[in-house]
């Protein structure tokens, strides 16, 4: 069956962040060429740089559509109901299970060196950190405090994910991802009530 002409530049841009979005899904961002999407497409290569000026500002859009879709999935997280310690582990678990079935996805968020491109994505990540901030306010009611621990604490789930992931955790002698996560959030949140 013949593949339908792209008519619009809305419709092509659209195209080519579903193409690039699917090929990182199934392979990483190392199969990501703008040959491989033209020949997808049936456009030329040129086609793409001129829609997407660069393969950073196109992984930045599938960057984009990453981040909406993790806001959503913590977004949802009911804030009032638990302690904060619940209410951050439930978040942490959400992120896990998001990382988990995306893997090749949130990969990508974090590698490479940090471009023009990525700026479009600010906003995006400064809305995962306000939630996690309104997690804990109770918990950390100077806002700066709160503020930095949102950064740390998500840093640390980060940091514990990334290495379990990519096999690294062994290294550590960690065997339980979860019970590390508490771990993290129980310290922190005890430091947090030692310091206030």
């Amino acid at each position: 069956m013949a593949r339908r002409a792209i008519e619009n530049r809305d419709e092509l841009d659209a195209a080519i962040i579903e193409a690039a979005e699917g090929t990182i899904r199934r392979a990483g961002a190392a199969s990501l060429t703008a040959r491989g999407l033209a020949s997808q497409l049936g456009v030329s290569v040129g086609t793409i740089y001129n829609v997407h000026g660069s393969m950073d500002e196109l992984i930045e859009k599938v960057n984009s559509r990453t981040l909406d879709r993790l806001g959503q999935e913590i977004g949802s997280i009911d804030l009032g109901q638990g302690s904060v310690e619940d209410v951050l582990l439930t978040f942490a678990k959400r992120y896990t299970d998001y990382v988990q079935s995306n893997l090749n996805l949130w990969s990508i968020l974090f590698e490479g060196e940090l471009t023009e491109a990525a700026n479009i994505n600010q906003a995006r990540i400064d809305r995962l950190f306000a939630i996690l901030e309104k997690a804990l306010e109770p918990a950390a009611p100077n806002p700066e405090i709160r503020t930095r621990s949102a950064r740390v604490l998500w840093a640390s789930v980060h940091g514990i994910l990334q290495m379990a992931f990519t096999g690294r955790l062994q290294l550590l002698k960690i065997d339980d991802v979860e019970a590390a996560i508490r771990h993290a959030v129980r310290c922190h949140l005890a430091g947090l009530a030692a310091n206030s």
